[in-house]
């Protein structure tokens, strides 16, 4: 998980519903630069093998910077998927170059926090 975005919207979660109620399981690894612009790619391509049962039991999904902004989530419905680009952010046009753009999406932590917290029925 991204610390830029990762750790605002866990805490953001945990402000929504109560840090009793939230675990979260982080991995301690070294990302490299190349892995950054790549989750929500990464998504994009794991989803395309999910069966109907398992894509049906995803309550959301939420990508920041995705490089294939507008293109749908396939196998997902679309009113679970918040996909957050914001204006500059060439990573959602050109991927993957990377502005500090893209790592400013801290901000958002919050509203997307509830999108996640709602669509789960919490």
């Amino acid at each position: 998980m991204d610390p830029s975005i990762g750790i605002p919207f866990i805490e953001a979660i945990a402000a929504v519903i109560g840090a009793e109620n939230l675990a979260v399981q982080g991995l301690d690894y070294p990302a490299s630069y190349f892995n950054f612009v790549q989750g929500a790619e990464e998504v994009h391509i794991a989803a395309q093998h999910l069966t109907p049962e398992v894509a049906a039991q995803i309550s959301s999904i939420v990508l920041f910077g995705d490089p294939r902004n507008g293109i749908a989530v396939e196998k997902i419905d679309p009113s679970k998927v918040l996909v957050i680009c914001h204006e500059g952010d060439l990573t959602c046009k050109h991927p993957p170059f990377v502005t500090d753009t893209h790592r400013d999406y801290a901000n958002d932590a919050p509203a997307v926090a509830v999108f996640a917290v709602e669509k789960a029925g919490l």
